[in-house]
């Protein structure tokens, strides 16, 4: 077998294909591919010379291709052929069933032709091909049938009640149903409501979109992310003394929008009092973020902070639903409100091995009572907030050692784009309050030097963290960030 051989839908198992349709090429076997360099697709008939097809979508999984308007053999035996890039071309065949073109009369074939024919010379021209995040894309369609002098927009009723448009000129109507993709192999659909939303519908030729954009750590630069917008269109003639003629869907080829991405800090706040109080407090912020560690960084804090502040505050009122971090961001404004009453902030990056080298409060030679004060054991509230895959782990002894028990705080992968369940959490009494009875982060429970589980009081020695790839559609740190 051939590294590329392949099936054809339709085409292929019984089930024909069309003249004019769209076919779905897919490998025969585990070990087929396309490979990542596109390629060329023919229909080859019996002797004839292989016509080109225009390819629509090349992945190594998957060719999406439309067969020709018309017959080129006038009948007979066909085949499909896969031409594959790269510098080592590979050729692959499979025979396909097309169906026979019904007879019709020669003014209802022609107008077929010129219709089909139309169909295949339209592209799909977005507005821009890198959004940032809060912006619009608009798209519309180009190279547009010259079968009427102009086309209009007019909007009419779809289906169930869904408001439908069309392009509408002389006799001639050209609907479309545009779609958004992913960019792994299988071309994932993306969600409607959740990951983007169509300003003026899918239906509409000249639609608007709002992408949710993709998330990542501070300390990284800033994540993107790579979708396909795609088109399908059909083309319909009412011309008089004429059944009216519809041809499609034609899949138009997609076209490749980069998205740019957020950059959220995760900081953990610990407080020497519940609930959040005491002047003094201590922010650890993972390796790499772009702050200086030190016992008086408010000012850099604050400017950190309320900065990411604005920036989210001015997505939400532009992306209205697509508002995925809005517990991030209730975590955030909680933060900042404290950070503008405290007296001292202090600022530790990746992990501190002993909380007692961090005084809080110097003694004094003549006052000998008057003991030096680090933050050691001291630790009564919480505040963790980041993106997921991140993890605060909580010693209580020093080192990062967990004979004496340990809690990991894991902000967990997004089931969805909008998942408001992460990001943030918040303890307002590290002694009285079990940590399991958070659901916002999931939680791995050690057990005490004596054998019975630990409530992580206030005996917290040293502090760390982390990050690394948790899997699955919507997770956000990679393997790079670890």
């Amino acid at each position: 077998m051939s590294t590329c051989d392949f099936t054809a839908a339709p085409g292929s198992g019984g089930i024909a294909a069309r003249f004019g349709q769209p076919v779905t090429l897919t490998p025969a076997g585990p070990l087929s591919s396309f490979g990542l360099a596109e390629g060329q697709v023919f229909l080859r008939c019996g002797g004839t010379t292989p016509h080109e097809l225009k390819i629509a979508l090349w992945t190594k999984q998957m060719i999406l291709t439309n067969l020709p308007a018309n017959d080129p053999c006038g009948g007979g035996s066909y085949e499909l052929v896969v031409r594959t890039g790269g510098p080592v071309a590979e050729e692959c065949s499979t025979v396909i069933t097309i169906e026979a073109v019904p007879t019709a009369p020669p003014e209802v074939t022609n107008l077929r032709k010129r219709l089909e024919e139309a169909l295949h010379e339209i592209d799909i021209d977005p507005n821009r091909s890198t959004i940032l995040p809060g912006e619009t894309l608009a798209a519309q369609l180009v190279d547009l049938p010259d079968l009427a002098p102009t086309f209009m927009l007019r909007a009419r009723e779809g289906v169930d009640n869904s408001p439908s448009f069309s392009l509408t000129g002389r006799g001639y109507e050209l609907s479309v149903r545009w779609s958004v993709h992913d960019d792994t192999e299988a071309r994932r659909l993306l969600d409607e409501g959740s990951e983007f939303t169509p300003l003026k519908g899918l239906r509409n030729p000249e639609p608007q979109f709002y992408f949710s954009p993709p998330i990542g750590p501070m300390h990284k630069p800033a994540k993107s992310q790579t979708i396909y917008l795609c088109a399908e269109v059909t083309l319909t003639a009412r011309l008089p003394d004429l059944t009216p003629v519809t041809v499609g869907p034609y899949v138009v080829p997609e076209v490749p929008i980069k998205l740019v991405g957020v950059q959220l800090p995760s900081v953990a706040a610990f407080f020497r009092d519940p609930y959040l109080k005491e002047n003094d407090f201590l922010l650890l912020f993972p390796s790499g973020t772009p702050i200086v560690a030190g016992d008086d960084a408010d000012t850099a804090v604050n400017n950190l902070l309320g900065g990411v502040e604005s920036l989210l505050i001015d997505l939400r009122n532009r992306l209205g639903t697509l508002i995925w971090f809005t517990n991030y961001l209730a975590g955030l404004q909680t933060l900042t409100a404290r950070l503008s009453e405290v007296r001292n902030a202090f600022v530790r990056i990746g992990e501190v091995p002993k909380l007692s080298s961090v005084f809080f409060h110097h003694g004094t030679w003549y006052n000998p009572w008057n003991d030096d004060a680090h933050f050691e054991d001291r630790f009564h509230s919480v505040i963790f907030m980041g993106i997921p895959g991140q993890m605060l782990e909580c010693f209580n002894n020093t080192e990062f050692r967990g004979d004496q028990g340990q809690l990991n705080l894991l902000i967990p992968p997004l089931s969805t784009p909008l998942d408001e369940s992460s990001f943030f959490v918040e303890i307002n009494d590290l002694e009285k309050t079990k940590p399991d009875n958070f659901t916002v982060l999931r939680v791995h429970d050690s057990t005490s030097l004596y054998g019975g589980p630990d409530d992580f009081g206030d005996t917290l020695s040293s502090l760390r963290l982390s990050s690394f790839n948790l899997g699955g559609p919507f997770s956000t740190v990679e393997p790079s960030d670890m």
